[in-house]
């Protein structure tokens, strides 16, 4: 096959490669509605607990920027919105940019109550959320990342267990769509073979191991610097991190679909600080679960649409989308690498065959227009 050519932002074929790249994000979520049973705006009660004379202070941490997107539209929202469920009875004390604990730690410092809350990422924590791993083998850039974790919770409640030593409020996807790469655009599996590139965990290593490229991991607040000398050459493409972790003047060249280092990105509250909380307040963060789904799935993929424009506009990226015949190829190593992963499941007494079928089928079937978030 003919090799396809990339431009950047200022010629006509680049416009052209964007116009395509923005119909195959924005297809999935072109208007319709939800799934019936819920909607944002259904699935929000109004459920509030009486003023107290003395707030309840949850003190919370993060790695990421505290002016970044997580903050300003996933995290930060949740939190005013129990503060004002609760009419002030409970306050976030929030520490972003790993102020109080790297995010390697975070879950760590949760457990033993050095903070109240924390971000953190299962997959960095190898072996102890096996279950968590299929996200893995996201094939689908779904509508509905967080509604897909949660029904899929609910036939396979094994996926919790882990959990039980704190309190599970939050979880999402990252939604790395494609690969940033800094030197060298990936065009096909052949000529970017050994490219240094970016692991989440285990199954990702295997997997970028498995298309020819080199796993380099590195922790997430030392990715910037790896970016710029060069330990990885290149890294999931999270859009909001070209702005989160400054990427947007590192990267010159994204490839999509690439999709091999897709992640959980988890908010838990120490078991307890939850045990502790008044039982109207424990309703009134329990009443908000389907809503926070909805609110989190509305702005992940409202990020995934809006940000490719922005970011040629702003740091002139060239987008390269694969042919056919490479995904093609990408979907059969994977699914190597998959029957490893569900081996590996199956031997530690898990779900394992079915359990990865209904993963891959709900995200396929979350796909359809008619569920995109409002």
């Amino acid at each position: 096959m003919k090799e396809k050519k990339s431009h950047s932002i200022r010629s006509a074929p680049g416009i052209i490669v964007l116009i395509l790249i923005l119909i195959m994000v924005a297809s999935l979520v072109a208007c319709s509605k939800p799934p019936a049973t819920s909607s944002p705006a259904a699935s929000s009660p109004a459920t509030t607990t009486p003023v107290a004379a003395k707030p309840i202070t949850l003190v919370f941490t993060s790695h990421n920027n505290g002016s970044g997107f997580w903050a300003k539209n996933v995290i930060g929202p949740y939190f005013r919105e129990i503060e004002k469920r609760t009419n002030g009875l409970v306050k976030i004390e929030e520490h972003w940019n790993a102020e109080l604990v790297s995010l390697m730690d975070a879950y760590d410092a949760m457990i033993r109550g050095d903070v109240d809350m924390a971000e953190w990422f299962p997959s960095m924590l190898q072996g102890r959320f096996p279950m968590d791993d299929v996200v893995s083998f996201t094939q689908y850039n779904s509508n509905r990342p967080a509604w897909v974790l949660y029904e899929l919770s609910q036939l396979y409640p094994q996926m919790l267990e882990p959990y039980s030593d704190g309190k599970i409020l939050l979880r999402n996807l990252g939604y790395s769509v494609g690969m940033f790469t800094t030197k060298k655009q990936i065009k096909d599996l052949e000529g970017s073979k050994g490219m240094k590139l970016a692991p989440v965990g285990k199954w990702s290593s295997e997997l970028i191991a498995a298309y020819g490229w080199t796993p380099s991991p590195v922790p997430p607040e030392e990715s910037t610097t790896a970016l710029q000398t060069g330990v990885q050459e290149g890294s999931g493409s999270s859009w909001y991190l070209l702005w989160e972790f400054g990427w947007g003047s590192i990267v010159k060249y994204t490839t999509m679909p690439i999709i091999c280092d897709e992640m959980l990105v988890n908010l838990s509250m120490n078991k307890d600080t939850w045990n502790s909380l008044p039982k109207e307040v424990q309703d009134v963060i329990e009443g908000m679960q389907e809503w926070a789904i909805n609110f989190q799935d509305a702005a992940v993929v409202k990020n995934a649409i809006e940000s490719p424009a922005r970011a040629q506009a702003e740091f002139g990226i060239e987008t390269y989308v694969l042919p056919q015949s490479e995904i093609d190829k990408m979907a059969e190593i994977s699914a190597g690498v998959r029957a490893e992963y569900v081996k590996s499941l199956e031997a530690a007494g898990l779900p394992g065959q079915a359990f990865v079928d209904k993963y891959l089928e709900l995200s396929k079937k979350y796909t359809d227009p008619q569920y995109a978030p409002e």
